[in-house]
């Protein structure tokens, strides 16, 4: 008997198993067609497992972890605002490592409803809000946080943003933005909407 007469045979003699096989394929397709939408919205990285992550050889993947892992010791015991937190991964690692609250705000609701229901804990909240227009009062946070989201706004959207991150933090507080250095990176990006010289980034921080 060949291995197709074969796996048909078990699979008559034990129908559960097939069925159950069955079930597991559809939650996968599930999952991965989840984690499409959530890319599909935008370009946003989709991290499920943390630690195997770091392990891997994707750059794209280390780069944005190491971020989130370097700006850890400085959120520790500090209510924080990742703004434009995409699939989640990196507030959900801040909440459960040290943050004393955080909160995840995006503008695409397929993004948060992924959030919600891939990552919980008690410390953690998503939101879906646009992150030029923050709807918290003044001094909300001890701290915010914000990676490679700078450049997917409009020019004239770009000083909003930074004063609204600086408004909703407290004085004295932290404010961690990270962005792509212009011609640095791929050509012609369509999410890229304007991506900062080093002083036109500096100058939009002191304006």
């Amino acid at each position: 008997m060949g291995n197709t007469g074969l796996k048909i045979w078990r699979g008559i003699r034990n129908p559960a198993a097939v069925a159950n096989l069955v079930v597991m394929q559809f939650k996968l397709h599930g999952r991965l067609t989840e984690a499409s939408r959530v890319r599909c919205h935008g370009e946003r990285v989709v991290i499920r497992d943390w630690e195997s992550a770091r392990k891997s050889r994707n750059m794209g993947f280390l780069a944005h972890i190491n971020r989130y892992e370097w700006a850890l010791d400085k959120l520790v015991g500090l209510r924080c605002l990742d703004a434009g937190c995409g699939s989640g991964y990196g507030t959900h690692y801040l909440a459960c490592h040290g943050a004393a609250e955080v909160t995840g705000v995006d503008i695409s609701d397929v993004a948060i409803a992924y959030c919600r229901k891939r990552y919980s804990c008690e410390n953690l909240c998503s939101l879906r809000m646009d992150v030029t227009d923050l709807e918290f009062p003044d001094d909300s946070f001890d701290a915010a946080i914000s990676f490679d989201v700078l450049e997917h706004l409009p020019e004239k959207s770009q000083a909003r943003f930074i004063s609204n991150l600086a408004r909703v933090v407290r004085d004295n507080g932290v404010v961690i933005v990270g962005c792509p250095k212009a011609a640095s990176t791929e050509v012609n990006n369509p999410f890229h909407l304007h991506e900062l010289t080093r002083e036109e980034f500096e100058s939009l921080l002191l304006a």
